[in-house]
């Protein structure tokens, strides 16, 4: 979608006459180009409803659309005013709706609050789901169809370990229930509960929420699953997630992102971790362990527009083809876009067109890939 078809969907949406949007919320008075951020900040209704796009090989080609609420403190908002050619150095809290479906029938929809608190020293994460999906599951070898009907409810808070500190502490609850069935074993139907506890240190020093250009992410999550949580199973899982960003000059950001998990026994078999690559099917590599790794280069045109080229590769197997066999690593690339749609708070939306060994995905980005 270009920059004045997004504009017109809001304007329509909203049920405003477009001349009027345009001339009092759409133009940047610092480069006189269309941008969301007036008419996201400035409106106690204002929104940005997001298209979403899947050519997914797990759940098939279809799309839908978020809702995007921003809720911008007094704080904030008188920052903001009196420094209109500045980026919002805290960014503000957003709800989101989301709804989308696919040609194989798989459906997911939901709501979302990621809540900045405090002076960005408590930030929260909250949601619910329920989807219905129809995915390709490779755990039986070839890839069988695996239905499942189910929610998913998570909540996560973190506190900044001090006023001025890059240095977090948080807690996680996730919840998921569903039943499941596989065509290939027309006997096999499943109907689980997963209930997990986790607890992370994290360092956090990107420039921006969003679509950061400079800085590190980095955290370690110990997670834990069990009965007494109100689940089905008892296993525990280590993750590490650390990705850097580096303006090497004005035009070039060099960015990369390194995950590695570990997975103990007790887990159900259709749910085990798995690559996560751009241009790769979710499910398609699964083990107890996994590592990967992704590379972005980006160039930009203009402050509004910029190309990215990005590859990746990682690594799944199980616990108990440790030491038998060398591990092996399943790559994938692509190149993409980016548009900055809302200057005040850095924010950038586009598209990312990525190929592996076996399929190609296209997906339309709201902020970082990652």
């Amino acid at each position: 979608m270009n920059k004045a078809a997004l504009a017109l969907t809001c304007a329509i949406a909203a049920g405003f006459n477009p001349s009027s949007v345009f001339a009092n919320d759409w133009i940047d008075p610092v480069d006189g180009q269309l941008d969301a951020s007036k008419w996201l900040l400035d409106n106690a209704y204002g929104f940005m409803p997001f298209p979403i796009m899947l050519t997914d090989p797990d759940i098939g080609n279809g799309g839908g659309a978020a809702l995007l609420f921003f809720h911008e403190t007094d704080e904030q908002k008188k920052v903001r005013t009196e420094n209109p050619d500045k980026v919002a150095s805290i960014a503000p809290s957003v709800s989101g709706l989301v709804a989308l479906g696919t040609d194989n029938g798989s459906n997911i929809y939901g709501g979302f609050h990621n809540g900045v608190w405090n002076d960005d020293t408590i930030r929260y994460e909250g949601g619910a789901y329920k989807a219905n999906l129809n995915v390709q599951f490779y755990g039986f070898g070839d890839a069988t169809k695996m239905n499942v009907d189910g929610m998913w409810i998570y909540q996560k808070i973190n506190f900044r370990l001090g006023k001025k500190s890059n240095w977090w502490l948080g807690a996680d609850y996730n919840y998921t229930s569903g039943d499941i069935t596989f065509d290939n074993q027309k006997d096999l139907k499943l109907t689980d509960k997963d209930s997990t506890l986790g607890v992370k240190l994290a360092y956090d020093s990107l420039d921006n929420k969003f679509s950061p250009e400079q800085g590190i992410k980095a955290g370690l999550t110990y997670t834990r699953a069990a009965k007494a949580l109100g689940g089905d199973f008892d296993y525990d899982k280590l993750e590490l997630d650390v990705q850097s960003h580096h303006k090497l000059n004005e035009q070039w950001i060099a960015s990369w992102r390194t995950k590695a998990i570990n997975l103990s026994d007790g887990a159900a078999f259709y749910n085990k971790p798995s690559i996560d690559l751009r241009g790769m099917a979710n499910l398609r590599h699964q083990g107890n362990r996994v590592f990967q790794g992704e590379a972005q280069l980006t160039y930009k045109i203009d402050p509004r527009w910029s190309v990215l080229g990005f590859a990746g590769a990682g690594t799944a197997y199980d616990n108990d083809t440790l030491g038998n066999k060398n591990p092996k690593f399943h790559g994938a690339y692509g190149a993409g876009f980016r548009h900055l749609v809302a200057r005040q708070l850095g924010l950038k939306w586009g598209v990312d067109v990525a190929q592996s060994k076996d399929e190609s995905t296209v997906t339309l980005q709201f902020g970082s890939a990652w």
